[in-house]
């Protein structure tokens, strides 16, 4: 092997030595070695949203990072590994092995909050009274419900306004981006005249 060869793999080299028509040869084996480190990247801190029934499920976080180095690396992988289901903020690592060894880690949060679930409460039954005709009138019930998020949009069936003539149930929901909760209490008439 001539000098300035560039070698990417161990290699024997033989040195040969002439001196009046007589030769002499040894061999030196020329063993790379690399001690350089693959460099890791990993991704910003993730703030992810769960509900505490599901838990959250990790996704494959080696997509989202890098990992380079001088020859190659190995393998790239993650702790705790894809798909598992963690239920509280955890730390994530990511570590890559070269051809040698040498081995290179980052690490990164996963920062559970929880999802606001919507929630919302009806008054108690309530009895009222109907007028000469029999007939009540329903008022306005959605001020008395309690909802988990005030921008949350209140409906009443029957709507406010709506005469009734006999025992009716009043239900309330809650609309917020995409998410319903119910509720409903009775409306009983009862005829004290």
């Amino acid at each position: 092997i001539p000098p300035g060869e560039l070698l990417n793999e161990n290699t024997d080299v033989v040195i040969t030595a002439t001196y009046n028509g007589e030769q002499k040869t040894c061999t030196i084996k020329v063993i790379l070695v690399d001690y350089i480190y693959p460099v890791v990247t990993c991704p910003d801190p993730q703030n992810v949203s769960f509900t505490s029934n599901d838990g959250f499920t990790l996704p494959n976080y080696t997509l989202q990072a890098t990992a380079t180095d001088n020859c190659s690396v190995v393998s790239f992988y993650q702790e705790p590994a894809p798909q598992t289901v963690i239920e509280e903020s955890t730390l994530v690592r990511l570590t890559a092995i070269d051809d040698f060894g040498n081995i290179t880690y980052c690490s990164f949060m996963v920062i559970l909050a929880e999802d606001e679930v919507l929630e919302i409460s009806c008054p108690s039954d309530i009895s009222v009274s109907p007028d000469a005709d029999c007939e009540f009138t329903v008022p306005d019930y959605t001020e008395e419900a309690s909802v988990s998020n005030a921008e949350a949009e209140i409906t009443q069936d029957p709507l406010p306004g709506s005469v009734i003539s006999e025992s009716t149930t009043v239900t309330l929901t809650a609309t917020f981006e995409g998410e319903i909760a119910t509720c409903s209490f009775e409306l009983t008439l009862i005829d004290i005249q």
